[in-house]
């Protein structure tokens, strides 16, 4: 990259029991062909950071930690919040970008954080911009459709302009792998706090609608997948409907369905398509756990404290809002 072009940037990886890919993670993250100035754990549980690890990936960690530019931050789980964890970068970096990880997404290359940076710079409007996800080998076929369908081989540039064609995918963002404006980021204190999910999405509302854009970076690669379970898919997706509920501004405003819609009508197709009839039975499935937990999330005012905390995968939001 021309000197001329040459920013710094800072990484923050969230992390929580953190598993070999965490580990695949830091390694890549050290060979990029793009100098680092600091990397960020921030880490909830101490005492569980090294729990899914054998003895020898310990010692690997143990040696990565080591670096000089890697800094680890230890927060109690009764601390973390999606807005409010990600905001303690705030107190350190001077950077002018900053990429948010999560810890279960591996780089596909060593060009990532260089194509991340060059996307950003094509024009100053950019504010954030986020990265294609790849699913891992061992995903479940219907999660190689999912990504396909929501990371296209094809750049996206998202503004006020770009609403009527996109939908609620016009604010759609992911923290699994994002640069942002650090300045920008700095001036707007941040993520919204003290919320369930989708920090990353208010933000890009934030974004589009103070008259700057969001770019989806198709050639900035990173592996990100999840086999869940139907139950796990049931309690994301009650989470999903808790902040579908709680957001005043961008999601109550905005029709979900067709969205939803429109990739079951792709999955589906493309899994009849190939003749995968079980595979079909079980996204199907798969959409009705998702369905009843996007549905009672969005009415949880109306459940128990209790059945909340066993419904959400995010028992820290309900301990301290409800």
């Amino acid at each position: 990259m021309n000197d001329k072009l040459f920013k710094i940037v800072d990484i923050v990886i969230m992390t929580y029991r953190p598993s070999q890919k965490f580990v695949l993670l830091l390694e890549s993250l050290l060979k990029q062909n793009y100098n680092i100035n600091k990397i960020y754990i921030i880490n909830t549980n101490d005492d569980e950071f090294y729990i899914n690890f054998d003895n020898l990936t310990k010692t690997t960690v143990k040696e990565l930690l080591n670096n000089k530019i890697i800094n680890l931050i230890n927060i109690k789980s009764n601390e973390f919040d999606h807005g409010a964890s990600r905001n303690i970068i705030l107190k350190y970096s001077n950077a002018d970008y900053v990429i948010f990880f999560t810890n279960d997404a591996v780089p596909y290359d060593n060009n990532l954080i260089n194509n991340l940076v060059e996307g950003i710079n094509k024009d100053i409007s950019i504010k954030a911009s986020y990265a294609r996800q790849i699913p891992f080998d061992d995903a479940y076929y219907k999660e190689k459709l999912i990504r396909g369908y929501n990371y296209p081989n094809y750049d996206i540039i998202k503004s006020k302009d770009t609403l009527d064609l996109y939908g609620i995918k016009n604010y759609y963002m992911s923290n699994v792998c994002a640069i942002y404006d650090y300045k920008y980021f700095k001036q707007n204190n941040g993520f919204v706090e003290n919320i369930i999910l989708n920090e990353d999405t208010y933000f890009a509302y934030k974004i589009i609608n103070d008259g700057y854009k969001v770019l989806y970076n198709s050639k900035a690669l990173v592996y990100h997948s999840h086999n869940y379970s139907y139950i796990k898919q049931f309690k994301r997706y009650f989470d999903i409907g808790v902040s579908h509920n709680e957001d005043e501004i961008v999601l109550k405003n905005i029709d979900s369905n067709k969205e939803g819609f429109n990739l079951f009508k792709k999955v589906i197709f493309e899994m009849l398509r190939h003749f995968k009839l079980f595979e079909t039975l079980d996204f199907i499935i798969d959409l009705i756990f998702r369905y009843i937990g996007f549905t009672i999330g969005k009415n949880y005012k109306y459940i128990s404290k209790n059945l909340c905390l066993k419904f959400t995968m995010n028992k820290n939001y309900f301990l301290r809002n409800k």
